[in-house]
């Protein structure tokens, strides 16, 4: 049986549950500036693209193939279902929404539930705001940890390899028809905060993206409907 996922409200009112909902966006702006060590590489990040059951030629021409047919979606929208499982809760947390791409720079997360949370990102802005009132705005070139996990998801929903190579050692297991694309951080910066980022798909539809933080904190986001065509 899977575990009880927390959506009573008391839980909202506690200082843990507070940090959760803009998680992981606060512990990546936590102390961040321009000129923050991300031009460091990371280390031992997993094996290279070669090493993951093809041969790096292969795997390098199949992801270039997957990235083009991805960037041939210009707009989508799509429903959410993301459970965080986070060391500040006994039991996880579940979050509805939605999610708004628009080629070739603009994303959107909006939070529906348990409450109305909106992460929106054009350009080089990030804007963060709650029932509609803003909360803060950020200009992603300033905090390169945030920017590298915007770029994660958008990159991705873009096609945008060389954005993603910025960012990650990006490997691709899988076929056309279901693949799975991994992507651990290459500075070393990130990589103190995220130990790697699955996003898994069937043809040109992203369906899970799992984000496993080097704390143990984890979500996974669920895509419930496909985006429009």
């Amino acid at each position: 049986m899977s575990a009880p996922i927390a959506t009573h409200r008391h839980l909202f009112s506690s200082i843990a549950m507070r940090r959760a909902w803009w998680m992981p966006v606060l512990v990546l702006l936590a102390g961040l500036t321009a000129g923050s060590a991300d031009g460091q590489p990371a280390g031992k990040q997993g094996q290279p693209a070669g090493k993951q059951g093809q041969p790096a030629e292969k795997q390098g021409q199949r992801l270039a193939e997957l990235m083009q047919r991805l960037s041939a979606r210009k707009t989508s929208t799509a429903a959410f279902r993301e459970v965080k499982e986070l060391s500040e809760l006994t039991i996880p947390l579940e979050l509805k929404g939605t999610l708004y791409y628009k080629a070739p720079d603009v994303l959107r997360k909006t939070v529906t539930f348990p409450r109305r949370e909106t992460y929106s990102v054009e350009g080089n802005v990030l804007t963060l705001l709650r029932n509609g009132e803003r909360q803060g705005q950020y200009a992603l070139d300033q905090y390169p940890r945030l920017q590298a996990f915007v770029e994660s998801i958008r990159a991705t929903l873009a096609g945008d390899l060389a954005s993603l190579r910025r960012f990650y050692r990006v490997s691709l297991r899988g076929d056309r028809r279901l693949w799975l694309l991994s992507l651990l951080p290459r500075q070393s910066s990130l990589a103190e905060v995220i130990s790697r980022i699955d996003i898994q798909g069937r043809g040109i539809d992203l369906e899970v993206i799992v984000i496993q933080e080097t704390g143990g904190n984890k979500s996974t986001m669920t895509i419930l409907t496909k985006p429009d065509p």
